[in-house]
């Protein structure tokens, strides 16, 4: 009975070689080899975390692929495993697709040219942030992308490291005092991109148990996304909100503190001020 079976095993083999062959040739041909993928550490506002997914290699994709076409069908939808952002419209008709998918199971699929990966300013390659449930969050994400025109696929997969603690994060700007209170004027904000602004609180306002710390929306926009959260010179207080033109009242430690934002959608020009 051995011998009978492995002519049949060497055919399957050959099979399976074929097609693993012919599949890498359309991967190439799709421009899909230059493709990579990193996560960075999850960036968490209350029970809301969010992660930021890079794809290195993505511009390099034919320009075809990201174009609108006609002749197919609309496509997508956002898994129950995430929070979909306030702004997800999954319908689109380019030939490229992307399939997210997590160990809860599916993400996101979504075929719309102006939803998929983008490349930021200052990430510096095509990105997309999702958004999960702090008790639920992925162990890992695996990022589908195929051509449905011809069938050519890319997977490509990662674990999802853990929460980064808060020294972990540079000082990338500073607030500018002017006595009783700082700010920072016009800061620009990329869609999905966290910044940190640092400042000093100084020891000689001890009059209120607490301060505030505002993001004031220049673009007048009642639609914006933000989110912001403050920490406490020793790591230890974390105060969050999410809106248009959020605001935190943290307890009033003299120290360096920082403040973290990050915009979800919506206007991206904004003043940050410390009122003393």
């Amino acid at each position: 009975m051995k011998s009978e079976l492995q002519p049949w095993m060497r055919v399957v083999r050959a099979v399976v070689l074929l097609v693993a062959l012919a599949t890498s040739r359309e991967s190439l041909a799709a421009g899909f080899e230059n493709l990579t993928i990193t996560i960075r550490p999850p960036v968490c506002f209350g029970n809301v975390c969010a992660i930021l997914v890079g794809l290195p290699g993505y511009e390099s994709l034919p320009p075809a692929l990201l174009a609108e076409d006609g002749t197919l069908r609309t496509c997508g939808s956002a898994g129950a495993a995430s929070i979909a952002t306030a702004s997800f419209e999954p319908r689109g008709k380019s030939r490229l697709i992307v399939k997210v998918r997590s160990n809860r199971g599916l993400v996101e699929k979504n075929c719309n040219p102006v939803f998929l990966p983008q490349k930021g300013i200052k990430s510096g390659f095509a990105y997309r942030t999702y958004y999960f449930d702090k008790s639920k969050m992925p162990r890992f994400l695996k990022v589908v992308l195929r051509d449905r025109k011809t069938g050519a696929s890319r997977a490509l997969k990662a674990d999802v490291p853990p929460v980064a603690p808060i020294s972990d994060y540079p000082c990338e700007m500073f607030v500018e005092s002017f006595g009783s209170y700082s700010r920072v004027r016009n800061l620009y904000l990329e869609t999905g991109e966290l910044y940190t602004v640092c400042f000093q609180q100084p020891v000689s306002t001890p009059y209120f148990p607490f301060f505030e710390i505002s993001l004031i929306n220049r673009g007048n926009s009642s639609c914006s996304h933000v989110w912001m959260r403050s920490i406490r010179p020793d790591g230890q207080s974390i105060v969050y909100d999410y809106g248009p033109a959020p605001v935190v009242r943290p307890n009033n430690v003299p120290g360096a503190w920082k403040v973290q934002v990050l915009l979800e959608d919506g206007c991206n020009r904004y003043d940050l001020w410390v009122d003393h």
